[in-house]
């Protein structure tokens, strides 16, 4: 879950080490059951929190905003 989306393009997600994360992982970024917003690699790991830098992909209008899912993966449906 992201807890902050710090100015550009960082963000907080409220999981670390502890859960397995690893610095330069590759996560993803979704709202609701299944809209893509985004990915996030990141950058610094703590046991209890990280941080990522975001990619959009160019989309524009398109925001992280606090309480979207970061995913390891994404699950077709």
């Amino acid at each position: 879950e992201v807890s902050t989306v710090a100015t550009g393009d960082l963000i907080v997600i409220s999981e670390g080490s502890n859960r397995g994360l690893r610095e330069n992982a590759l996560m993803h970024i979704v709202r609701g059951d299944s809209q893509f917003i985004g990915s996030v690699v990141l950058t610094k790991v703590e046991p209890d929190k990280a941080v990522g830098r975001v990619n959009l992909y160019g989309r524009a209008g398109v925001q992280v905003q606090r309480d979207d899912v970061v995913l390891s993966r994404l699950e077709s449906r």
